[in-house]
């Protein structure tokens, strides 16, 4: 079982390696303060560094799913926009 930190790591180069393959322009990061556990997993949200750093809201991302990392494997995903709704309903801000 993977614990906060290494999950995070994970989720960071996850995220690194996935926004490769991304249009955007903008740098991203994983926001671990606002990361939380869910079960067996940890969910970690994430945005623009501009947007993060300096508050730029011309480069906050829209759409953006969370990272889903899997506690017991360290395996990542994105969530689904149906996931995304449910955690809302829940009172998750994702």
């Amino acid at each position: 079982m993977l614990d906060r930190a290494e999950a995070l790591k994970i989720a960071a180069a996850f995220l690194e390696r996935d926004a490769q393959e991304w249009t955007t322009k903008h740098e991203v990061r994983t926001i671990p303060d606002s990361a939380f556990t869910d079960g067996p997993f940890l969910i970690v949200p994430y945005n623009s560094v501009a947007l993060l750093d300096h508050g730029d809201r011309s480069a906050q991302l829209a759409g953006n799913a969370p990272i889903r990392v899997d506690l017991a494997t360290g395996e990542c995903d994105l969530l689904d926009v149906i996931e995304v709704i449910g955690y809302r309903k829940r009172g998750f801000k994702v």
